[in-house]
């Protein structure tokens, strides 16, 4: 505290010089008066308020960290968490769809499969009528050509009425419907893709109206036969085309899904770098708080030095 010089007081006596100077110190010493507290310590209080939301933002990257997660409460970031469970959502979604896509591609090789096979018999029988027109052919070996059509006849049948998935008969109207089979292709209730299963039943069918017992019989069957197996070669060219549009159906479906995760992991997923520095930074404030905490929970003491008596003097 800085002293009041007497000579600073001009006009005055030495008693009233000596009087003012003291009311002037008394009032500079009360401006600088150091408060000494024992009931209620409000540095400690200060320290301890600081160090424990250190603590509790220390708690929750602890948490991050453990978790993977950036936002492992509502409260960390209530905005993005609502947007991550949205993605979230589609991003489920996005995975069934692809799933849905898949289950088209299987049915459709299976028709595939069927008619593949189904044209392998209408070929083979109209090797057989090839064979029948030809006036060089005993009865007998007509007899033979015709039971080989029957046989052919009933697997072409077998083939058909086979091919199905998931208990789904893929040829047979009765079951597909008119419309097709419909697939869910994207969280959306309008992003469908329709199946319009051909039907060839007629090429089946077919076998059974021909007769191979003579020429005129495998000269018909000639005709007929072209046409089974353009019905066949049509059917898989349709088949064809629905593969190629699943394929690409699927593509999208897994750019649109990388994105999604991509944008919803910047949400919710934590950076282990930035994270794991600040931890440090928070540690270190912790170790701070606690040893400013303890050398202010010490502050009350000195008022002891006032209340112990002076010294005496040896």
């Amino acid at each position: 505290m800085p002293a009041v010089r007497l000579d600073s007081l001009p006009g005055l006596s030495c008693a009233h010089r000596r009087a003012r100077c003291h009311a002037l110190e008394n009032a500079l010493a009360a401006t600088h008066r150091v408060t000494l507290r024992i009931n209620t310590n409000v540095i400690s209080l200060g320290a301890q308020r600081r160090l424990g939301e250190t603590t509790r933002a220390l708690e929750r990257s602890y948490a991050r960290l453990a978790s993977g997660l950036r936002i492992t409460v509502a409260a960390d970031d209530a905005a993005g968490l609502a947007i991550s469970e949205r993605m979230g959502a589609e991003l489920r979604s996005l995975k069934v769809a692809r799933r849905n896509v898949l289950d088209g591609q299987s049915a459709m090789q299976i028709a595939e499969g069927a008619l593949v096979e189904l044209g392998d018999i209408v070929s083979r029988v109209r090797e057989l009528a090839m064979r029948a027109a030809s006036g060089t052919l005993s009865d007998v070996d007509r007899g033979a050509l015709d039971a080989e059509l029957e046989e052919l006849t009933e697997e072409a049948e077998r083939v058909v009425n086979a091919a199905k998935f998931n208990g789904l008969s893929l040829f047979d109207p009765n079951t597909v419907g008119e419309d097709g089979i419909t697939l869910q292709v994207g969280p959306g209730e309008d992003e469908t893709i329709r199946l319009d299963v051909p039907v060839v039943e007629r090429a089946a069918l077919a076998l059974r109206t021909l007769d191979l017992t003579t020429s005129d019989g495998g000269r018909r069957a000639i005709g007929v036969l072209d046409v089974a197996l353009e019905i066949v070669s049509d059917a898989r060219g349709q088949l064809g085309a629905i593969q190629r549009r699943l394929e690409t159906a699927g593509r999208v479906l897994a750019v649109r899904e990388e994105n999604l995760a991509a944008a919803r992991s910047r949400i919710v997923d934590v950076d282990y770098a930035l994270e794991t520095a600040e931890v440090v930074r928070l540690e270190i404030l912790q170790q701070a708080g606690v040893s400013m905490l303890s050398q202010a929970n010490v502050q009350p003491e000195l008022a002891l030095a006032l209340l112990s008596p002076p010294a005496q003097a040896v």
